[in-house]
C-alpha cells in the first residue's frame, strides 16, 4: 500500500524532469532532501498523527527538507482487490501529481496522459489535509483500472457492494431452496426460487440472512449494501400480502406505493446489526418496489443510509423528509438499450445530476456503466472524475483542458467537435427520453426503437459539421500523438456515423422496398461492418496507448446491445 505510490511517484518524476529517485525505506535513511511517501519512522517524527484519518483521505506536508504524502491505508485481509483496501498515500501521490506537478489523466494508457517536462520540479511550502465530500464513487468498466485510482476515484469504506442485490448473496437459491423452499416467494400457488426472490414475512428465513448478514460484517467490512434482487417479484402469500398495496408482478417503481415488506425486512435487519455491531453501517437501496417512501415504519434505524437510485425531484424531496442520510445509483452512462453503443452522456449532464443529487443530500456515488465507450464519452468521464473531487469545478474548464491537454494546436476544433456531441445527448434525452425505462429519466419515448433514435439525434448536416471538425483536427495536429489522439475519436464518430446512415438506408428501403434501396442499404451495412473490423484492428495495434474505442466484442458493435441494431441486417436475410 506504500512501496506501489513510491513507484508511481518515481516514474512519475523521471517522465518530468529525467531524474530518478532512489525508493529507501527506515532501515536505510538517505541523506539530503526526503519525499516520505505513507507512515514511517521519519513522519511521526515530523508530528504527523495518521492515526485520526478516516476514509481514504490524505495529506500533503512540507517541512525543511522533507515532503510528507501519506494518508488512510487499511486493507481487509490478505486481499489486493481495490474496494478491499484503503489507499489513502496512493491518493496523496496522485493529488501531488496532479495539483503541484501538472500530470492529467484524462484517459487510459500512454496517450491519454500528459506529464509537463521540467528541468526543475519546485515544491512551495505545503499543509494540506484533503479528505472528500463523498464517501465513495463506484461503478463502471473503469472501477479497477489504474485509471480510476490515478484520479482518486473509489471507496473511503471497505465495503461489500453487490449493486444493490445483496439477497443473492444473503439466501442464494442453490443453497436453500431444496431444503426450505417455504423461504422463497409463493407465485401463482407454487414456489420455485427462480430470480432468488424471498418470502420477507417468513422468520426463519429472515433469522438466516440476519446470521449470514453478521458474518459479513464480521469479515470486516464497515459498509454493506442491501437490497432485494433485480427483476424482483413480489411474494403472493397471505402474510406477505397483508404488508403492503404494492401488486406489481415486474417490479416497477411505482410512485407512492412502496412495497413495504421489503423495507419492513430491511429495517429490522438494520436494527439487529445495530444490537450486535454498532458501529457498522447499511446502505439500502430504494429502487422498483422499494423506491417509493415507506409508509409501515415511521423512520429507518439511524445506522441505515439511502440509495436513490430514482431521481425525479418530489422523490427526492419525499426521501429528505423521511431520512437524513443518503448516497445515489446513477444511470449517466448507461442506456444501451437504446443509443446502442453511441454517446449516452455529456460533461455537462452529468454535472447537472452530480449538483442535483448533492444538493439532495447524497454523499456518495454508484455509476452504473461507464468505461466502455471511450471513443465518445471520454469527456464525460473525465468530468465525472474531476467533479467527484470537486463538485464546485466549472465544466467549461474542465473541457478546455481535456481538449488542450490532448490535443495541443487542434484544441479549439476538438472543443468544438464535443460541444456537438453535447447537443445531440441532449436531444437525445430531451426528445426521447429512456427507451428501455432507466429509472430517473423521463419516460418519454415508449414505443420509438433505436432506428428512430439514430437519424432524429444526428441528421445529416450535424454529422457534416462534426466530421468536418475532426478533419480539420487531424490537419491542426502538431505531433503523432496528438493525431492519434484525433483519429481515436474520429473512430467513436465514424461508427456513430455509419449506424446512423444504415438506419437511414433502413427507412428508404422500407418506403420504396425495390433493389435499388435493398442494394443501399447492403452498401450501408458492409460498410459499417468493414469499418468495425479496421477499428477493432486498430484497437488492437494501439496495445496499451489508448483505451479500447468501444469496449465491446465485436458480435455486440455489430448487433448492438440486446440486438438494437439487427433491423440492419433483417431485410438482408442476415441476423
Amino acid at each position: 500500500l506504500q512501496r506501489d505510490p513510491a513507484k508511481e511517484l518515481q516514474a512519475y518524476v523521471r517522465k518530468i524532469t529525467g531524474a530518478t529517485l532512489p525508493i529507501a525505506d527506515d532501515g536505510h535513511v538517505p541523506q539530503g532532501g526526503l519525499i516520505l511517501v505513507g507512515e514511517s519512522k521519519l513522519t511521526r517524527e515530523m508530528g504527523l498523527d495518521l492515526g485520526n484519518l478516516r476514509g481514504d483521505s490524505f495529506l500533503i506536508k512540507t517541512a525543511p527538507g522533507r515532503l510528507a504524502l501519506a494518508g488512510r491505508d487499511a486493507r481487509l485481509g490478505s486481499s489486493k482487490h481495490w474496494k478491499h483496501n484503503k489507499r489513502g498515500t496512493a491518493n496523496a501521490v496522485s493529488a501531488f501529481l496532479q495539483d503541484y506537478c501538472g500530470v492529467r489523466w484524462f484517459m487510459p494508457g500512454r496517450l491519454g496522459e500528459v506529464a509537463p517536462e521540467s528541468s526543475n520540479l519546485e515544491v512551495p511550502e505545503l499543509d494540506v489535509m484533503e479528505r472528500s465530500w463523498r464517501d465513495y464513487e463506484l461503478g463502471g468498466l473503469w472501477q479497477d483500472q489504474s485509471w480510476a485510482r490515478r484520479n482518486l476515484l473509489g471507496a473511503g469504506q471497505l465495503m461489500y457492494h453487490r449493486g444493490g442485490h445483496l439477497w443473492y448473496t444473503l439466501i442464494p437459491t442453490a443453497k436453500y431452496f431444496d431444503d426450505h423452499p417455504e423461504w422463497f416467494a409463493l407465485h401463482d400457488g407454487g414456489r420455485d426460487g427462480e430470480g432468488n426472490h424471498l418470502c420477507t414475512t417468513n422468520e426463519e428465513m429472515r433469522a438466516e440472512a440476519l446470521k449470514n448478514l453478521r458474518a459479513l460484517f464480521d469479515e470486516g467490512y464497515e459498509w454493506i449494501e442491501l437490497g432485494q434482487t433485480d427483476g424482483y417479484r413480489r411474494c403472493e402469500c397471505e402474510a406477505c400480502e397483508a404488508q403492503d398495496q404494492y401488486r406489481s408482478q415486474v417490479g416497477w417503481f411505482i410512485p407512492t406505493v412502496p412495497a413495504d415488506r421489503i423495507h419492513l425486512f430491511h429495517n429490522w435487519l438494520a436494527e439487529q446489526i445495530k444490537q450486535s455491531h454498532p458501529d457498522r453501517t447499511l446502505i439500502v437501496i430504494a429502487y422498483g418496489p422499494s423506491a417509493a417512501v415507506p409508509k409501515a415504519i415511521d423512520h429507518y434505524s439511524d445506522n441505515v443510509i439511502i440509495e436513490f437510485t430514482h431521481d425525479p425531484d418530489q422523490l427526492l424531496e419525499a426521501w429528505a423528509g423521511f431520512h437524513d442520510r443518503f448516497v445515489s445509483y446513477v444511470y449517466w452512462f448507461a442506456g444501451h438499450g437504446s443509443m446502442g453503443y453511441g454517446p449516452k452522456t455529456s460533461a455537462s449532464r452529468v454535472a447537472e445530476g452530480l449538483r442535483r443529487h448533492i444538493a439532495a443530500g447524497s454523499k456518495a456515488f454508484y455509476l452504473c456503466g461507464g468505461g466502455d465507450c471511450w471513443g465518445t464519452d471520454a469527456p464525460a468521464y473525465y468530468a465525472a472524475a474531476s467533479l467527484m473531487r470537486d463538485p464546485d469545478t466549472d465544466v467549461g474548464e474542465l473541457l478546455i483542458e481535456f481538449s488542450q491537454g490532448l490535443f495541443g494546436p487542434a484544441a479549439q476544433q476538438m472543443m468544438d467537435y464535443f460541444a456537438l456531441l453535447d447537443m445531440a445527448t441532449r436531444s437525445y434525452h430531451d426528445d426521447f427520453g429512456s427507451i428501455e425505462y432507466i429509472p430517473g429519466e423521463p419516460f418519454k419515448g415508449e414505443g420509438a426503437q433505436t432506428r428512430e433514435i439514430y437519424p432524429a439525434v444526428f441528421p445529416e448536416e450535424a454529422l457534416a459539421r462534426m466530421g468536418g471538425f475532426l478533419d480539420r483536427a487531424a490537419e491542426l495536429a502538431a505531433t503523432d500523438d496528438q493525431r492519434r489522439r484525433v483519429a481515436f475519436f474520429r473512430d467513436g464518430f465514424d461508427l456513430t456515423r455509419l449506424t446512423t446512415e444504415a438506419f437511414v438506408a433502413l427507412d428508404r428501403w422500407e418506403q420504396a422496398k425495390d433493389d435499388a434501396s435493398l442494394g443501399a442499404l447492403r452498401d450501408a451495412a458492409g460498410r459499417r461492418d468493414a469499418f468495425v473490423d479496421e477499428m477493432l484492428a486498430r484497437q488492437a495495434a494501439a496495445g496499451g496507448d489508448l483505451p479500447p474505442v468501444i469496449g465491446v466484442a465485436r458480435k455486440y458493435l455489430i448487433e448492438g446491445p440486446h440486438r438494437c441494431y439487427a433491423p440492419i441486417y433483417a431485410p438482408l436475410g442476415e441476423g
